[in-house]
């Protein structure tokens, strides 16, 4: 056997050494890459719960609000399939909240943004709350009292504020009459903190326990007053 086919063999078997140890090194590689994925994905989904949550917001000796959840989690904020570090939703399940306006309506709060931030302020420093860029409330009801008297109530399958939007949004939602002789259903509410007033710019169903009728685009104020909302701000087809 020539020194040739020799050192050609030996070279043959060295590639075929390198290339197992090169296999190994890399399904090891990939391994661990996956754990550290999995690990980070699972630290990621861990979700703070606290049960039974509340809160009172009085302003200048006033009280405004109090609200009940059975439970409060906190779950990183989702983009499509992706989830976004720093960035978190909370989510209240079966809440309850009482509002409180003055005599001529003009003040008062509901869920503006700005209010439920200076509620969540005291949970600051709890670990898992991280930074709360939106706050979801499933199933939602509120009752509405303007000087002391309830007027008007709201129930819906969701509630949603967007901090970073300065919206607030009830989904499938009806708004009552306390006593519920007039009802207002709609897919969609929004709350306009600037006016103090809902918003309904789509189609809604107006009903007693008599008749009903259809429409599109309506104010409704905590006493129940109710606005036709001007064409140009309701939704088009």
């Amino acid at each position: 056997m020539s020194a040739a086919f020799r050192l050609l063999i030996l070279l043959l078997f060295l590639s075929l050494t390198l290339g197992v140890v090169w296999v190994i090194w890399e399904g090891e590689g990939a391994r661990l890459a996956n754990n550290e994925i999995s690990q980070g994905k699972e630290e990621l989904s861990t979700p703070l719960r606290l049960k039974g949550f509340s809160y009172t917001s009085v302003e200048g000796g006033v009280l405004r609000s109090r609200l009940r959840a059975d439970l409060l989690v906190v779950l990183p904020r989702r983009l499509g399939g992706f989830q976004m570090r720093g960035a978190n939703d909370l989510t209240l399940f079966n809440v309850d909240l009482e509002t409180f306006f003055s005599d001529d309506a003009k003040e008062g709060e509901l869920l503006s943004g700005k209010a439920m931030q200076g509620q969540l302020s005291t949970l600051q420093g709890v670990k898992g709350l991280g930074r709360i860029g939106r706050v979801v409330m499933k199933p939602f009801h509120a009752k509405l009292h303007v000087a002391q008297v309830a007027r008007s109530e709201i129930q819906a399958e969701g509630a949603d504020v967007d901090f970073s939007r300065h919206a607030t949004r009830f989904d499938k939602a009806t708004l009552c009459e306390v006593g519920g002789v007039r009802c207002i259903d709609a897919g969609r509410i929004l709350w306009d903190e600037a006016n103090k007033r809902f918003s309904i710019p789509g189609d809604f169903l107006a009903r007693t326990p008599t008749r009903q009728g259809a429409g599109k685009g309506l104010y409704v104020y905590p006493d129940f007053r109710l606005e036709p909302m001007p064409q140009e701000n309701s939704e088009t087809p």
